[in-house]
């Protein structure tokens, strides 16, 4: 049995690839699933995800002993943030349990955390019960501050003392000290010594012991001001979670900048049906690649760059096939935006969006960068060259070269002129910085 994508339909607008077993022997007809179109589980809300049930139709790759599996409720109950777009406003829902299920990368990620993730499970208990206490405070009438005081003392102490971030907890120390100290000098304490003498004996006192001192209402005091700096403490390490990714998982959350709610809609679904591909266009795919190669969901990632290959191969074929140019089947001189130093954009075809984003993207799949120096080698013009080459960075242009070298498709004689046609073609940034690292050598 072989595992391959089978060639996308195409229909205005939508593009819809189905991963099917096909039999190996010749005749047997491949299974037939129903046309994937976009589901409302893409476009609901984080908090309609969590809440909904899953269809009878729900089918999960989760590999091993399908008899030892538990049932699907207990299989889901870990929430996991997805946290996406230029903003990153946008939020979607998974389960951790479908993404350890699907990629390496993430279950080893998890793994790893699993302590930092406790640290910040006991931060966040410590915080919401000084804040469920505030608010009792806030919005009863009849509050009752000596036995708040009694619920509260324990827990300044228990952050004085057991904070799980030091970092934090020094702070907090410190936050905690100053309020102590401003409520003995305003007199709110229960001890029969003088202001003076009791500011200078609480320097040397635990602080259980300076916490006693003080009435009920200088103790609600305190908790309130422990609660600011908590929260404080909370945005700090929301904040640094967006550029540490293990900081960011311990926290439930996985960050996902540039990703298209349309693209992340995509991923939600194939995790929770099964092994089906919807996508929009080309680019649509693309995407859906970077974001399953970021995730390490190796599947999905194969899919998807399957997809695009054989289908920007076939493009090409059926052009070349029709005689028409590779300059026309890219389309590039007609559609490409130079104003301002602004780039092409990524066209609706597998050709046009695998071209642009190899030959411009830091680092494209070898795969797809080896799809195009072949091509563009077998298919090179000079017209196509000079359309390509303010495109182009410098590696792939080297690579290109030293394609077409190996095919004999230019002379060594040659090289000079074309490496100087690219370089003439960047911006000045671009050459400035090229000439600093000098020209890379051709084999």
């Amino acid at each position: 049995m072989t595992y391959q994508a089978s060639t996308p339909s195409t229909i205005p607008r939508s593009r819809e690839s189905t991963a099917v077993l096909e039999s190996s022997d010749h005749g047997t007809p491949a299974p037939s699933y129903p046309d994937v179109t976009m589901t409302p589980l893409m476009m609901t809300p984080a908090a309609s995800v969590r809440e909904g049930e899953p269809g009878d139709d729900v089918r999960l790759s989760l590999g091993g002993n399908i008899n030892k599996l538990k049932p699907f409720h207990s299989l889901m109950d870990t929430e996991i943030t997805l946290e996406f777009g230029d903003d990153l406003k946008e939020k979607r829902v998974v389960h951790e349990e479908l993404l350890r299920s699907h990629s390496s990368a993430a279950a080893e990620l998890f793994d790893k955390v699993k302590l930092l993730r406790e640290r910040y499970s006991n931060a966040d208990k410590m915080r919401k019960d000084l804040k469920e206490l505030m608010i009792a405070q806030a919005l009863n009438g009849t509050f009752d501050e000596r036995a708040a005081s009694k619920k509260a003392l324990p827990l300044i102490i228990g952050v004085y003392e057991h904070y799980p971030f030091k970092v934090h907890r020094d702070r907090g120390q410190q936050s905690i000290d100053e309020a102590i100290t401003e409520q003995v000098r305003r007199g709110h304490v229960t001890s029969a010594q003088t202001k003076t003498q009791l500011l200078k004996d609480i320097k040397d006192m635990d602080i259980r012991t300076r916490a006693n001192v003080l009435n009920p209402s200088a103790i609600l005091a305190v908790a309130k001001s422990l609660l600011t700096h908590l929260r404080s403490a909370k945005d700090i390490e929301s904040r640094a979670a967006l550029t540490n990714q293990a900081k960011a998982a311990a926290q439930g959350r996985y960050i996902l900048p540039g990703f298209e709610p349309r693209v992340i809609g995509s991923l939600v679904q194939w995790l929770y049906f099964g092994a089906r591909l919807s996508f929009d266009d080309a680019e649509h795919l693309y995407m859906l690649h970077l974001l399953a190669a970021r995730l390490g969901i190796s599947a999905l990632a194969e899919l998807c760059l399957c997809t695009l290959s054989s289908d920007a191969e076939s493009e090409i074929r059926s052009a070349i096939s029709r005689g028409l140019s590779l300059q026309q089947v890219l389309d590039f001189g007609s559609n490409q935006a130079e104003q301002n130093g602004v780039q092409a954009k990524p066209r609706d075809t597998s050709t046009q969006v695998i071209f642009t984003h190899v030959l411009t993207d830091a680092k494209p799949h070898e795969r797809l960068v080896s799809l195009v120096t072949t091509t563009v080698a077998e298919h090179l013009d000079q017209s196509l060259w000079v359309t390509l080459a303010p495109l182009m960075n410098h590696s792939i242009s080297m690579r290109l070269i030293q394609a077409m070298v190996d095919r004999q498709q230019v002379k060594s004689e040659q090289l000079d002129q074309l490496q100087r046609q690219h370089e003439s073609a960047l911006p000045e940034k671009k050459r400035a910085r090229l000439s600093q690292h000098g020209t890379m050598e051709l084999k």
